[in-house]
């Protein structure tokens, strides 16, 4: 039964790595669409952009995903899935955005901050 529980639990892991690294990939993708539509895409910044903004989140959760799986150190699972879930939350909210601005449409409201003083 332990060994089960833990297979699951390896598996929850992967699974949720997995899932992030392909929103990951998502986002880039469809920035990339957005830049070429507005005619804004240049490929020589592009290796930049992926060694700055994409390869840190990828590389990062893959490595802390690695280290959940460490036998005897639950510590371990819970930063990778607090690290996880927040990432998973910008890049849907910027994938959402990024669809409405290929397709034209706002897709979620923008909030303007004033200042008192």
């Amino acid at each position: 039964m332990e060994e089960l529980i833990k297979a699951a639990s390896a598996t929850g892991v992967f699974s949720l790595l997995f899932y992030v690294e392909v929103l990951i990939l998502a986002d880039t993708t469809l920035g990339v669409l957005v830049a070429l539509k507005h005619g804004a895409f240049d490929l020589n910044n592009f290796p930049d952009f992926l060694m700055t903004s994409v390869l840190p989140y990828m590389g990062g959760l893959a490595i802390m995903g690695g280290l959940a799986l460490v036998p005897g150190h639950d510590e371990l699972k819970a930063a990778f899935y607090a690290a996880a879930v927040p990432v998973v939350a910008m890049f849907v909210k910027s994938i959402i955005e990024k669809i409405g601005d290929i397709v034209g449409i706002r897709t979620l409201p923008k909030f303007e901050t004033e200042q008192y003083g």
